[in-house]
């Protein structure tokens, strides 16, 4: 059963499922409302690691991004709570590898995180990893994050196509993530703030009857893009729980 929360005009529903492929669930989702129920914040995050160690990072990366809500108020300026989140997601990083650090069993651990803080008018959004975010407009897919792995860089460079993607042989292999083992490359987060810039990448434009959908590659490396935008489509009231059945 999805949980569900409605506020400013938005309707949200999230769920988590362990699968048919592993024995725990190495997931998390949080959701909060943003000051002045102005919006929502979202959270996911897919754990990596053996020994429940990835459920483990998964949850430190949800716990405190979530803590990022506070900071996100109408009335500050969009590149100050773009800031706010990604200095959450860094801070992430830095407790993920401090906790990997303190246990053996849980070495390398890490985590993909995908955040977005949105209002009926925009989706302030960031990520690492293959954690995505679409945007569906119409039934169709307008927007979508690209993903810190190597299939994506071979599908941005026109040596496979997209739909290649979600089968190829390598398209675990991650070239960012939280934690993860190796301290010396430093975790990478898309899309960048450019400053100067009036329109951002990192901010999308939202307009009535739009559906975002926030997912681990659990979902997506699943069903394929055109059967979420499909299932979307036709299960708008409740998505979450058709996705994951």
């Amino acid at each position: 059963m999805a949980d569900r929360l409605t506020v400013a005009n938005l309707d949200v529903a999230w769920m988590t499922d362990v699968g048919s492929v592993r024995e725990n669930n190495e997931d998390a989702v949080e959701v909060t409302k943003l000051p002045e129920d102005s919006g929502v914040l979202i959270v996911v995050s897919d754990g990596m690691g053996g020994h429940a160690a990835g459920e483990v990072a998964s949850r430190i990366v949800c716990d405190r991004m979530i803590e990022a809500a506070g900071e996100l108020t109408p009335d500050r300026p969009r590149s100050e709570r773009f800031a706010a989140l990604l200095a959450a997601l860094y801070d992430a990083d830095h407790k993920v590898r401090a906790e990997a650090q303190k246990d053996p069993s849980r070495a390398g651990m890490g985590a993909t995180v995908v955040a977005a803080a949105v209002t009926p008018k925009s989706a302030l959004h960031l990520h690492t990893g293959d954690s995505r975010l679409y945007q569906f407009r119409g039934g169709k897919r307008i927007y979508r994050t690209q993903d810190h792995s190597l299939v994506e860089v071979l599908h941005q460079t026109g040596q496979i196509t997209e739909a290649e993607m979600e089968e190829h042989p390598v398209r675990h292999l991650l070239f960012s993530s939280i934690g993860g083992g190796n301290d010396t490359i430093p975790v990478e987060v898309s899309p960048k703030w450019e400053e100067d810039a009036q329109e951002q990448e990192a901010e999308l434009s939202l307009e009535p009857g739009d559906l975002l959908l926030l997912c681990s590659d659990g979902l997506n490396g699943v069903l394929g893009e055109d059967r979420l935008a499909e299932l979307i489509h036709e299960h708008t009231t409740d998505s979450a729980e058709e996705l994951v059945e």
